[in-house]
């Protein structure tokens, strides 16, 4: 009989140990499912709002480098092609300054791995230095385009450095604007 109860109790023990372990463990409460959804949610949010924040500071990024390879590329034919050497001056000017600024977007690009800087241009972009290339007065052309320009650049500068979202850019920003202004007063008197 000894045996039999032992192998009994043996087989007891064996039948509490799996039922037990196939009793699912006590889950969260209804208060913690609820926190831990507000917090997947809040989560969510921020992630969205970091994604829209670097999204429009890249989108400020890319204009300006694009605007910069632009003013780069139309001054060097300017200085090639005008016909008055005052404008041949301010497009050597213009290549530095616009050069200068390229240069801080990439080293502020390289300090945050968010960011990149691109000046590739589109064909529409190629078309518009052929055009300048093939304009009866160059000086002119270049002179108008650059206007438009550098009112645009000087305009974005001002919006980033008043509201942009990285205090670096921004600070950079406000620099490269002080410099814009000057260069901009310069144009005026062409």
């Amino acid at each position: 009989m000894k045996t039999i109860s032992v192998s009994t109790f043996l087989l007891a023990a064996v039948l509490t140990a799996c039922s037990s372990a196939d009793e699912p463990a006590p889950g969260p409460t209804a208060d913690e499912e609820v926190a831990a959804a507000e917090d997947a949610e809040e989560a969510r949010e921020q992630a969205v709002a970091s994604s829209e924040v670097l999204t429009e500071t890249q989108a400020f990024l890319d204009d300006l480098a694009q605007q910069g390879a632009i003013q780069v590329g139309m001054a060097k034919i300017a200085m090639d092609q005008a016909e008055r050497e005052e404008v041949k001056a301010f497009a050597r000017q213009a290549v530095d300054v616009h050069q200068d600024m390229l240069t801080g977007l990439r080293d502020l690009a390289e300090q945050n791995e968010n960011f990149q800087v691109s000046t590739v241009l589109s064909d529409e972009q190629e078309r518009n230095f052929a055009q300048l290339r093939g304009a009866r007065s160059v000086d002119d052309m270049y002179l108008e385009r650059t206007r438009a320009a550098c009112d645009e650049i000087e305009a974005a500068l001002a919006n980033y450095a008043d509201t942009g979202d990285f205090a670096a850019l921004r600070q950079w920003s406000k620099q490269a604007l002080a410099r814009f202004e000057k260069h901009g007063e310069d144009l005026t008197t062409l």
